[in-house]
């Protein structure tokens, strides 16, 4: 089961905070990953940086803190890590209004469904910007509950399909109000 919510209304990997349970690593997570892999140290990192996503977990139970996020969303939104750590409460002051409902309904969905989500935010200098959320929430064992995702900057995509959209209407109101008809021989 899946939750999508559509348009309701790159730098370095950040230290994490935050501790895990027995048998966790720093971020909760069950141990293992890239080590558990044989996998080189710093192959994450440098996936991360190449891609210019966003990684996050954000708690989400019992309180809104960032536990970790990736130093790349200071790209995204003009807003460094240390000011996420800072205040959960940063991610409603650039929300876009219109997004609310769209940002509160992937905090609600259910542990161990997939969301995908796009949001609207204010960077730093005023400019929106539009990002692609992929996330699943986990419960841990000592009852904390925590969305880990990514987030993807999908601005010019979007853009592009305004522009479209725009370019679509205008050649539909012209086409409708046309009293001449041209034929091409």
């Amino acid at each position: 089961m899946s939750i999508i919510l559509k348009e309701v209304g790159q730098g370095m990997i950040a230290k994490p905070t935050g501790s895990g349970g027995p048998g966790q690593g720093p971020l909760g997570a069950v141990t293992g990953g890239a080590a558990a892999l044989n996998l080189p140290e710093g192959l994450f990192r440098a996936l991360a940086e190449a891609t210019g996503d966003t990684f996050y977990v954000l708690r989400t139970e019992p309180d809104l803190a960032f536990e970790f996020i990736s130093d790349s969303i200071a790209t995204a939104t003009g807003y460094t890590a240390a000011e996420h750590y800072a205040g959960a409460d940063l991610l409603q002051r650039i929300l876009d209004p219109r997004d609310r409902v769209a940002l509160e309904s992937a905090l609600a969905a259910p542990v161990e469904v997939p969301i995908e989500v796009d949001l609207r935010w204010v960077h730093r200098d005023g400019h929106t910007v539009w990002t692609i959320h992929r996330s699943r929430k986990r419960a841990r064992k000592d009852g904390t509950v925590v969305l880990e995702g990514s987030g993807r900057d999908i601005t010019a995509l979007r853009e592009a399909q305004e522009r479209l959209a725009a370019s679509e209407q205008e050649f539909r109101m012209l086409a409708e109000n046309v009293t001449d008809v041209i034929v091409r021989t």
